[in-house]
């Protein structure tokens, strides 16, 4: 955590019928059925796509059915709402 931001990083690859998908081992992730919305921004000399704070929002808005990961993207909901309404 910096300044008050987290970073998290997730590998992604395009799904079998469009889309994006987190290829965990025996159970993927769809993230989206389409292209996912993001915007660039420069980390020191690099320039990387962050996904926008609405696809994030869309994104975690359906939280994974197993107790952890539904317990992470409640607490992440909760920190992008607030950030929401932070700004």
């Amino acid at each position: 955590m910096r300044n008050e931001y987290e970073l998290q990083l997730t590998f992604v690859v395009p799904g079998e019928g469009g889309g994006v998908v987190v290829p965990v081992p025996d159970q993927p992730i769809a993230l989206s059925e389409g292209d996912l919305a993001f915007a660039l921004r420069d980390v020191g000399d690099v320039s990387i796509r962050v996904l926008t704070l609405e696809m994030m929002l869309a994104i975690k808005g359906s939280p994974r059915q197993d107790e952890v990961g539904g317990a992470k993207d409640r607490a992440d909901l909760a920190a992008l709402r607030s950030a929401l309404e932070s700004s």
